[in-house]
């Protein structure tokens, strides 16, 4: 057990994955700069000396001591807690640690009382691993206060009951994968809500009401997902005018999606791309670069009929028009069928998909390329997926292509090439995709009319005489 008294300026110990450690000196009082501490893995460790005295500790990691029963007073300047793993049965003092931000109990069995958190918590991770926590939560919800949460991660919960009905105005991540409930009930008045992840969750049938801000729904490995029954995708109120934007909406596995859901996700795709890219190009002109990204994955082995220009195999191949850049342009909607048929023959689990762009000239010296990443999957294959289909729209590329071909016209067609790629490997003839689409984007006509209709009403009238 190493002695602390002659170690007064470490900022950081770790004893990761010491396994036998039995204790922690307690001479660790007197390392007065300390910031961190890390004792993830150290499973010999019953009960830990008082951390009260380190002002400058943030950050105390004890994940995976699951002898650890008895956690001493800490310091009140702890920023992250994480006890996942812990034997411990009552979490002390934590709605005196006014700087807390994050409180990690995953795995928490003996953990018999939630505790009473200060206003500061950020992100609480809680897992549904004891029948005590559950009935505690359900037992004080009404006065529980987890209106400063902007983070809840909710693993392994098998009813949610009224934990999403308390106050989380804040709130902008929502977790609840790997749980067991068939519905999640409605949502929609998380207004602040960016991001609901729910992986894993395959009894989930049904999803509804999404709410306004909703930007990220990875639904990915939910097999019994049959329904989602909010067809707007909080479109009309995203803030879409923040700068490098990301919409990603992934039911990756979801085979079970009815008629309705299968068509509804690409024509709000094509919406979403809509929004972003005319939004882009009014930002790009006033000088303001954006790296905002549209993705959507869903079951199916179809190309979306909005995308005109198709091909079979991996390739595809397009005569560009005149003008290709002008201020009409907004770029290219890259599609791709998936079949992951190889990656679940191989067993791999890390799985990418990227776009080559080749701008030919006739003068081969002038030719551009440009290379996209469209796609990451890194998952367990699971054995029922099949084709998947791919839509991916990236302000990134539109300006890519605006910077590198300018205004020059001798770049005559276009070439989009897709590829596959598994661990460090390269293998187009893994039949990674299938079948590929391009649609070029411009404003539309109708979108010029109503421009050239609020120009006019912005113009000053002469007075009659």
């Amino acid at each position: 057990m190493p002695d602390f008294s002659g170690a007064l300026n470490l900022q950081i110990i770790e004893f990761t994955g010491c396994e036998m450690l039995p204790e922690v000196s307690p001479s660790i009082k007197y390392v007065k700069n300390l910031k961190e501490l890390d004792l993830s893995g150290c499973q010999e460790i019953e009960s830990l000396p008082t951390t009260k005295g380190l002002r400058s500790l943030t950050k105390l990691t004890l994940l995976g001591c699951i002898a650890l029963k008895n956690l001493s007073k800490v310091s009140k300047s702890i920023e992250e807690l994480d006890l996942e793993g812990a034997s411990i049965e009552k979490v002390p003092y934590c709605s005196k640690l006014r700087s807390l931000k994050k409180l990690d109990l995953l795995g928490c069995s003996k953990l018999k009382k939630f505790p009473k958190l200060s206003m500061s918590v950020e992100e609480l991770c809680l897992s549904h691993d004891h029948e005590h926590l559950y009935r505690s939560l359900e037992q004080s919800h009404k006065n529980l206060d987890l209106s400063g949460l902007k983070i809840l991660r909710l693993l392994h919960w098998n009813e949610l009951g009224n934990i999403l009905k308390t106050n989380l105005g804040r709130l902008r991540e929502l977790e609840l994968s790997q749980s067991s409930f068939t519905d999640i009930g409605s949502i929609k008045d998380l207004s602040c809500l960016e991001s609901l992840i729910i992986i894993g969750c395959t009894s989930l049938q049904l999803l509804r009401e999404f709410p306004p801000r909703l930007k990220r729904l990875e639904a990915r490995n939910c097999t019994g997902l049959q329904e989602v029954t909010d067809s707007k995708f909080a479109l009309v109120e995203t803030p879409v005018r923040l700068l490098d934007f990301k919409v990603d909406f992934s039911f990756f596995n979801c085979h079970k999606l009815n008629e309705d859901a299968r068509r509804s996700v690409p024509s709000h795709a094509q919406q979403m791309i809509r929004i972003f890219s005319q939004e882009a190009l009014k930002q790009l002109t006033r000088g303001v670069g954006r790296r905002d990204e549209v993705r959507f994955v869903y079951p199916g082995n179809e190309i979306p009929n909005w995308i005109n220009c198709r091909s079979t195999g991996s390739s595809i191949t397009l005569e560009l028009p005149c003008n290709l850049c002008d201020r009409k342009f907004l770029g290219f909607v890259l599609c791709a069928i998936i079949d992951d048929e190889a990656v679940q023959l191989l067993g791999w689990t890390d799985f990418l998909v990227y776009c080559e762009c080749l701008f030919e000239s006739n003068d081969a010296s002038r030719n551009k390329t440009l290379d996209e990443n469209l796609w990451m999957l890194k998952t367990s294959p699971s054995k029922s997926a099949g084709a998947h289909v791919l839509v991916w729209y990236s302000t990134r590329l539109h300006q890519a292509i605006v910077s590198s071909l300018g205004g020059e016209d001798y770049y005559k067609k276009a070439t989009f090439q897709f590829h596959q790629y598994f661990e460090n490997e390269t293998s187009d003839e893994l039949r990674g995709v299938t079948e590929c689409g391009v649609r070029l984007l411009y404003i539309d006509e109708e979108t010029r009319k109503r421009k050239r209709r609020r120009n006019q009403k912005k113009r000053p009238r002469n007075d009659m005489r």
